[in-house]
């Protein structure tokens, strides 16, 4: 019997062995995609705790890759990030992106469908026939996204969520928290933005609301690179064309519902 045991020991001695050389050398745990997202995947702690609010640290290491993530959501690392994000010219917590609500509907301008009396809960509203409000898209103002966010950046006036820009660092822990998800992320560098999320008929949106974009392509302009296009009854940016901001001004004064907003501006 001890030549069987023998052979047992000594097989878990090596992996021990193994295990522990490969943990001194500082292996990294590589993963496919970009240098910069397995540069950061190195940094993070690995702990997939969530507190960050992405799914794990794989998928935060990709949004900090591609630029959409602010390194100071990463409590348990936070040294750690902050020490290697300057590996890539970024300090802990250098905001890239500003969080909008896509919406104009308060309640002076946004039909509602019936007259909501429970829990002052965005989610437990959308619950009861998605919502009280007309339009499915809209901001329910019932304030589910005030605690999402950190710094306290957000504000429910007259039934509509606003987000102040000097506090908002980016995070987009609030967008997950917006049933109807009127909440988007846009770039500090390129902060205009249509502040209206419905993609229903054009005369649905005006039964609806008085100030929706409904799509009527004033803002597209003719002839040049223009910086918004119209597509499935709705007006979005594009990101790649970039004008002057006097010109950027003088395309959404065209806006005949004043739908395009610039948020920091």
């Amino acid at each position: 019997m001890a030549w069987q045991v023998f052979p047992l020991g000594f097989l878990a001695v090596f992996l021990f062995s193994l295990a522990g050389a490969m943990l001194g050398s500082g292996l990294k745990r590589r993963v496919p995609g970009s240098q910069a997202e397995i540069d950061y995947t190195d940094i993070l702690p690995g702990h997939d705790c969530g507190m960050c609010g992405s799914q794990d640290c794989r998928t935060f290491a990709k949004e900090l890759a591609d630029g959409r993530g602010d390194p100071g959501r990463c409590i348990p690392g936070a040294e750690t990030v902050e020490a290697g994000i300057r590996l890539y010219g970024r300090e802990a917590g250098e905001m890239t992106f500003y969080a909008v609500v896509r919406c104009q509907g308060s309640k002076t301008i946004a039909t509602e469908y019936y007259a909501y009396s429970g829990a002052k809960d965005c989610s437990a509203s959308h619950r009861l026939y998605s919502g009280s409000k007309d339009c499915t898209a809209a901001c329910l103002g019932l304030g589910t996204c005030i605690p999402a966010c950190p710094l306290g950046a957000i504000r429910v006036s007259n039934g509509l969520a606003g987000i102040d820009p000097r506090k908002c660092t980016g995070c987009g822990l609030c967008i997950s928290s917006c049933p109807t998800g009127s909440i988007a992320l846009v770039p500090v560098s390129s902060p205009w933005y249509i502040a209206c999320a419905s993609t229903a008929s054009p005369a649905e949106k005006k039964a609806h609301c008085s100030a929706p974009c409904t799509a009527c392509a004033a803002c597209v302009v003719t002839g040049a690179a223009s910086p918004y296009l119209v597509e499935g009854n709705l007006a979005h940016r594009v990101a790649s064309v970039e004008l002057a901001d006097t010109a950027m001004k003088a395309q959404a004064d065209l806006c005949p519902t004043r739908a395009i907003r610039c948020q920091g501006g």
